[in-house]
């Protein structure tokens, strides 16, 4: 008989875990240890039982199971297994990591702003770099469209002047031609004026021969008569 019950008490006690094991796992909850300094975790879920390990506040824990009369809770947390108070749990993380948690915020958001500063600082800086070259592009623009109006200028004029110059080229040309044509009339009259006056010379010699001859002829006569 008393192993019969040894048996069936053996029995029951690994229905009991298996039960809890498999019941664990299908009631996996997450939740933290309230804003107590410590809380102790034990091996059963009366205050009776051995303790296993501390907790400290704000820790992470699994609950994998519950008491019956609703007070303890099954937990796993660091590595350990055992039971807690439920007075001892909430589901939402304590004001402690809550406030680390804002705080890591709050340093991340000072790195962002002073990034974003630093970002903005740099922008800015390249603006006015930006603005500086912009105002040097339109100086140099402005003296590149003056220099290009002053070269279209100067094209102009050398156009004119080359077309002048072609004129007056073509003028010279015209010019050297008229005057081979008047030195060739100039000697031409110049050879007819000598002509002309040889055979003027020619003629007064002639004239003045014959006067002569017939003076010289009167007076032979008178000559004779006497």
């Amino acid at each position: 008989m008393l192993k019969f019950y040894t048996a069936t008490l053996y029995s029951l006690s690994g229905a009991l875990l298996l039960s809890l094991f498999f019941s664990s796992h299908a009631y996996a909850e997450r939740a933290y240890i309230s804003d107590k300094l410590t809380i102790p975790i034990r091996s059963g879920h009366t205050s009776a039982h051995r303790i296993k390990k501390y907790l400290n506040s704000g820790t992470s824990i699994e609950i994998t199971g519950a008491s019956e009369d609703g007070e303890w809770s099954s937990v796993s947390a660091l590595g350990t297994n055992g039971w807690v108070r439920n007075q001892y749990i909430q589901n939402t993380p304590t004001a402690h990591i809550i406030l680390m948690g804002t705080q890591k915020e709050l340093a991340t958001l000072k790195v962002t702003s002073v990034t974003q500063r630093q970002k903005l600082k740099a922008l800015t800086s390249e603006r006015d770099t930006l603005r500086k070259q912009h105002g040097k592009l339109t100086k140099t623009q402005a003296s590149t469209n003056q220099e290009f109006n002053e070269l279209k200028q100067l094209s102009a004029n050398a156009i004119r002047i080359d077309k002048a110059n072609s004129e007056l080229i073509k003028q010279n040309q015209l010019m050297k031609v008229d005057m081979e044509q008047l030195k060739v009339e100039r000697d031409k009259f110049k050879s007819d004026n000598f002509n002309k006056g040889l055979q003027l010379g020619a003629g007064i010699l002639i004239i003045g021969f014959l006067i002569g001859f017939l003076i010289k002829s009167k007076g032979n006569k008178r000559t004779s008569t006497w």
